[in-house]
């Protein structure tokens, strides 16, 4: 079976990576910068730490809650 290919590694790319992985479908994710995550990042600086990008989930959906649920966050 081909690999499918994903370009970005952040919240999207991710997610959709881990879920054609419950279907045995094999994946290949491009990301231009050397981490994953996207907008999505920690940054630690002065001894303080900053998170950027979303930083509360609303479980206004329970296809949000499945999700955490399956990847065992």
């Amino acid at each position: 079976m081909k690999s499918i290919a994903i370009i970005g590694g952040g919240i999207t790319g991710l997610v959709t990576a881990f879920k054609l992985k419950s279907f045995n479908i094999p994946t290949t994710i491009y990301e231009a910068s050397d981490r994953a995550g996207g907008v999505i990042k920690s940054l630690k600086q002065n001894g303080f730490l900053a998170e950027f990008g979303p930083n509360t989930i609303l479980e206004t959906s329970y296809k949000i809650t499945d999700l955490i649920r399956e990847a065992g966050l």
